[in-house]
């Protein structure tokens, strides 16, 4: 029976006669002796460990852990309350179940007499199965998760936000005004500061402690050496709630003292007064978009006579009064740095007034500008060309200029 099972394989080998003569000796002396029955226990439990396991494995697997997760919660382990320092895959190192260790236990023991013969041919299986339940008891060992306390977060208590407080000396400025003949001038305290920026000029009809930013601005001054404002009655207004400063209507006046790269706003008081003039005028239209863009007037529009003055802390500009306030719509007060013929509206305006009576205006050093060729504000110490276009229905009549230094 050996040769006919291993002859034929043996000639196929490239070895010498005598190697194959002794090998062949030497087997069939081995396979005449009995097998121990201990090792043969030993080699049926380590076939059911290995296919117990395999089957136990490929089902976790194939429902996607659900037969382990239910397994260790019958220990009261759960999984989402532990967090294992080491990560271990499921399929490769998970120990073997209670229902594995039930079916070791139930094999029974070999007697003495079963294990008096040990043979060279099964001890490596001997070997093999130490090794099994050793590498099972470290794996069990390191894969067995460790319940840790969930950490308690620390309750941190909301920063509060710190007040802060003005700089000393940073002082709202203390504000009076009078009525003019068609205007109201608006004064205040100087304010000595190394912080100071400047003064915004700031009025409202209904609010009686206005301040910028919240209810607009009149002018914008950044010398802190100027401390009056005159506003003529039909000016234009910045935001807020005026608009057009019309004759027969009171407003609360005040002014805002800036302070610091914070730009932080002072306010001063208010003081209530009726801008002079005639009734109150409505609010201006701005002329359609059909408006000439040229300010050469046609025989209907006439051009008003224009001069310009210095004062301590601005130009008083002048005109004569238009001679067709029939189809008048309002006077624009125009500048300009480099243009010696200034326009509505290509070189931009100061502001617009629309009741055809007020022939003046004055312009404070450091006032905004709407367009135009400079830098959005007057600047003390610029010359400017100054000048007014008279907007009809027909189009516009562009006055003569008048060069003023701003002082």
């Amino acid at each position: 029976m050996f040769d006919s099972k291993y002859k034929e394989a043996f000639e196929d080998m490239k070895l010498s006669e005598s190697f194959k003569t002794g090998l062949v000796n030497k087997m069939k002396n081995q396979s005449k002796k009995p097998a121990p029955r201990k090792r043969l226990v030993l080699a049926t439990i380590t076939a059911v460990i290995l296919i117990s396991t395999s089957v136990v494995f490929a089902t976790n697997y194939a429902t996607d852990g659900q037969l382990f997760k239910s397994v260790m919660s019958g220990f009261g382990y759960d999984p989402q309350k532990t967090k294992s320092s080491v990560t271990v895959d499921t399929m490769e190192t998970q120990a073997p179940t209670a229902a594995l260790t039930a079916v070791l236990t139930e094999v029974p023991t070999a007697t003495p007499a079963e294990t008096a013969a040990v043979t060279p041919a099964y001890a490596a299986a001997e070997t093999a199965a130490a090794s099994s339940e050793t590498a099972a008891a470290s794996v069990t060992a390191a894969s067995t998760p460790k319940e840790t306390a969930a950490a308690t977060p620390k309750e941190t208590a909301a920063p509060t936000p710190k007040e802060t407080t003005a700089p000393a000396g940073r002082t709202a400025p203390a504000v009076s005004a009078a009525a003019g003949t068609n205007s109201v001038t608006v004064s205040w305290g100087k304010i000595n500061h190394a912080d100071l920026v400047g003064y915004k000029v700031v009025a409202s009809r209904d609010c009686s402690t206005p301040k910028y930013s919240e209810n607009g601005y009149y002018a914008w001054i950044t010398d802190a050496n100027t401390t009056s404002c005159t506003i003529s009655c039909g000016a234009g207004y910045n935001g807020g709630d005026v608009g057009t400063f019309s004759g027969g209507t009171s407003y609360y006046f005040s002014v805002t003292a800036i302070y610091g790269d914070e730009w932080q706003k002072v306010a001063g008081n208010a003081v209530k007064v009726t801008m002079p003039g005639s009734a109150p005028t409505p609010a201006p239209t701005e002329p359609s978009s059909t408006e000439p863009s040229s300010t050469e007037a046609p025989a209907a529009c006439p051009a008003v006579t224009v001069s310009a003055s210095a004062g301590s802390a601005g130009v008083s500009v002048s005109w004569s009064k238009t001679s067709d306030p029939t189809g008048f719509v309002f006077y624009k007060v125009v500048a300009s740095v480099g243009n010696s013929a200034p326009s509505y509206p290509d070189d931009g305006y100061v502001t617009y007034i629309t009741d055809p009576n007020i022939t003046s205006y004055f312009i404070g050093n450091a006032s905004g500008y709407n367009g135009g060729d400079f830098d959005g504000a007057f600047t003390a110490g610029t010359t400017y060309y100054f000048s007014i276009t008279a907007c009809y229905d027909g189009g516009n009549a562009r006055g003569n200029a008048v060069q003023v230094k701003m002082p």
